[in-house]
């Protein structure tokens, strides 16, 4: 009897000095999550249920939703505890958020086992479901982040920029998440790499994440540039090897809003590695800031303004930036990169002034400027802010190739009367090269070399008579010649695998005004219901998008519904080619001139946008934004 007591004494000792799980936890602590929109603010736990109090955080008037499937389980368990009710939003129906943009509800959940001190809240399997893993329920209870290799802090920029050129090639990019759990990125399991190509695009390069966390591939990069991917952006070149970390825990304890065992280092979870490092992954995060915010004080700043006004402007708050720049004691690496950066955006805007001032118009006024004062196309004179800003340190940046497109099919540079790739070329360095004070250098390399590309994109493939001109008109740049030649052939195989498939087809618009393309195209799907997605290949949210959907046209293979995809001359042709065989359906790719129309007279607010059509080609919704799968199932079956 003695010996129990004092068996029962140590026993109640032992309890007495571990931590007991609380019946209510507040803000607890967690590993990782695969959003920041829900935060939970407070937990409590009973014999009877354990309590989810969750706050919502986004854009007023959008909608969130909450699956009924939502479970809590022990990590590391696979027994789960379903939701069983919920109070202030109805499991499976959208929740719109109110003026705030915030909004409470609670979840209820069965009662946890006692001895459970850590669980994950997984809003269903789904892979664009909320997740959070890891949360501590005990007090005091710490998250510790996984390490940090030694050498990553160190990581600062060290090597000088290299000269811009022109060399196709390939660079290497590896990395790790650390914390990585399958599902913590959202709906994606691979680290999306986007090179910028002077002559062609790659694409969207993906490159896999390893169950422990790891990637690895090769990048193609035809020159120095700043490349953005899913985590940031680091800076290549031809050749280079680069390996990044990326802290998870740490990211997650930086974007939360309610955790009290934040770090200032916390927002630095991003960390570019040695040699090759030009500058780093905060550095390079930095560089890539839009000078200007279209707020509504932008907006109405400008809504008033005439071409010249916005350019004065424009021109005015960049310099004094760039004098900022330079007084900043920042690397040199980065204020050379930020000042290309700058410039790009202005040169981007300036090219694009009118469209800019229609819709600032249109948003500060809410009506359309009176067309009768709009002024013809700029001449050549306009552009003489030029030469300040075209150097050929812009190739550093992603949008140039875009740039020296739009430039040269400006009418200020570009052949009234048409003609071969050398005539064109001919009269655009003739009418720009005043402006420059220069005629040579590598702008008017690729500049010559995207005509021979404007070819390709026509369908009109290079003869073996082009062959040999391009040859002797590279002779002094071969690497240019040699690319030429490669995309030509890569650009035939490319039709010739589409053209095989049964389950994409690729439509020529057709050969009507266009105020009536949209009808014309339509017109062919008469008596079938019509989900048309206006797109584009550069747009993450469309290309994840047009990914969720597949399961939709297995389900619906047999029934009257017709996928239609649009987009316009900014999807690059050889990553349309490239990306339509994994995207089955209906494929048309119009003018620019045609897209912008569209997005005018059907107020299209940006990509992916979506129509139905019923049988009829009446309208019967619209959404900008992908709204989610069940909700273009439900809209679409209203009409089968």
């Amino acid at each position: 009897m003695k010996k129990y007591a004092f068996l029962l004494l140590c026993t109640c000792g032992i309890y007495a000095c571990t931590d007991r799980r609380p019946p209510v936890v507040e803000h607890p602590v967690f590993d990782v999550w695969n959003s920041s929109t829900l935060e939970i603010a407070k937990i409590a736990m009973s014999d009877s249920a354990t309590i989810l109090y969750v706050d919502a955080f986004a854009r007023a008037h959008h909608w969130i939703r909450i699956s009924g499937e939502t479970y809590i389980r022990a990590s590391g368990s696979s027994e789960r505890l379903q939701l069983t009710r919920a109070e202030g939003i109805t499991p499976d129906e959208e929740f719109y958020m109110p003026d705030s943009g915030r909004a409470t509800f609670a979840l209820h959940f069965p009662p946890l086992p006692p001895h459970v001190a850590k669980i994950d809240f997984i809003e269903s399997d789904c892979p664009d479901c909320f997740k959070i893993w890891g949360i501590r329920l005990l007090p005091g209870d710490k998250v510790e982040a996984p390490p940090v290799p030694k050498k990553a802090p160190a990581g600062k920029a060290t090597r000088p920029l290299p000269a811009p050129f022109f060399g196709p090639g390939t660079a290497k990019l590896s990395g790790k998440y650390l914390g990585y759990v399958e599902g913590c990125l959202m709906d994606r399991n691979e680290v999306v790499v986007h090179p910028a190509g002077l002559l062609s695009s790659a694409g969207s390069v993906k490159l896999p994440i390893a169950a422990d966390g790891s990637f690895s591939g090769e990048i193609p990069v035809d020159r120095p540039q700043l490349v953005s991917f899913s985590e940031g952006a680091v800076f290549l070149s031809p050749g280079d090897s680069l390996e990044v970390v990326i802290d998870l825990r740490k990211a997650s304890r930086s974007q939360s809003r309610y955790r009290a065992d934040k770090t200032p280092g916390d927002s630095l979870y991003r960390y570019a590695l040695p040699p090759a490092l030009y500058v780093s992954m905060a550095d390079a995060k930095e560089v890539g800031k839009r000078l200007f915010d279209f707020d509504h004080r932008f907006i109405s700043r400008i809504a008033d303004m005439n071409r010249d006004e916005l350019k004065a402007c424009l021109l005015g708050e960049l310099g004094a930036q760039l004098e900022e720049l330079k007084q900043s004691q920042q690397p040199e690496n980065v204020k050379m990169l930020r000042e290309q950066s700058m410039k790009a955006e202005v040169v981007a805007l300036l090219q694009d002034a009118d469209r800019l001032l229609y819709y600032a118009y249109l948003a500060a006024h809410n009506e359309v400027r009176d067309t009768a004062s709009a002024k013809p196309a700029p001449g050549a004179e306009y552009y003489s802010f030029l030469k300040d800003l075209l150097g050929d340190e812009l190739s550093y940046t992603a949008t140039y190739p875009q740039l020296l497109s739009d430039l040269r099919k400006s009418k200020a540079f570009s052949r009234p009367e048409g003609g071969s790739a050398a005539e064109k070329f001919a009269y655009f360095k003739e009418k720009i090269s005043p402006l420059l004070g220069r005629d040579t250098g590598l702008l008017f390399d690729i500049a010559y070399a995207q005509f021979f590309i404007d070819q390709l994109q026509a369908f009109s493939f290079y003869t073996a008579v082009e062959k040999q001109r391009i040859r002797e008109a590279f002779s002094a740049t071969p690497a240019i010649a040699a690319a030429l030649l490669a995309e030509n052939d890569k650009m035939q195989a490319l039709v010739a695998s589409v053209r095989k498939s049964k389950t994409s087809t690729i439509h020529e618009a057709p050969k009507v005004g266009k105020s009536k393309m949209l009808d014309a195209i339509l017109s062919g799907y008469k008596g079938k219901v019509v989900l048309a997605d206006f797109w584009a290949t550069w747009c993450g949210p469309c290309v994840r998008a047009n990914a969720l959907i597949k399961p939709l046209k297995v389900e619906w293979k047999e029934k009257d519904v017709v996928f239609l995809y649009l987009t316009g001359e900014t999807s690059p042709l050889n990553t349309w080619y490239n990306m339509i065989p994994d995207i089955h359906g209906e494929h048309y790719r119009v003018s620019d001139e045609q897209f912008s129309y569209w997005y005018e007279i059907l107020a299209i607010e940006g990509v992916p946008t979506y129509f139905i059509y019923d049988r009829n080609g009446k309208q019967t919704f619209r959404t900008t934004g992908f709204p989610g799968v069940d909700k273009i199932k439900k809209e679409v079956e209203k009409q089968l």
